[in-house]
């Protein structure tokens, strides 16, 4: 998704609600399931990001709000686990 300033900031945001989406859904979905299932479906189904090696014209923030959510997203992971 580029948009008319040749921007990837859009393309940024969508992923970022993509992966809360995708941790959510392992995380209520997957909820009664092990450790090592829940790492393996995490693993899999939420850290693929085919596009990102294509952003190239993005600004700071958006590449922040991408870190953060990322680690926002292993963060509710790890705490699942801890509580195991």
């Amino acid at each position: 998704m580029i948009d008319n300033k040749l921007c990837d900031d859009a393309d940024t945001d969508r992923e970022v609600k993509s992966l809360f989406i995708r941790t959510n859904i392992i995380l209520r979905r997957f909820a009664k399931c092990t450790r090592l299932v829940k790492l393996r479906l995490f693993r899999s189904y939420c850290l693929c990001f085919y596009d990102i090696s294509l952003w190239t014209n993005f600004s700071v923030a958006s590449h922040k709000k991408f870190r953060l959510c990322y680690y926002k997203c292993m963060n509710k992971i790890e705490h699942v686990f801890l509580l195991w």
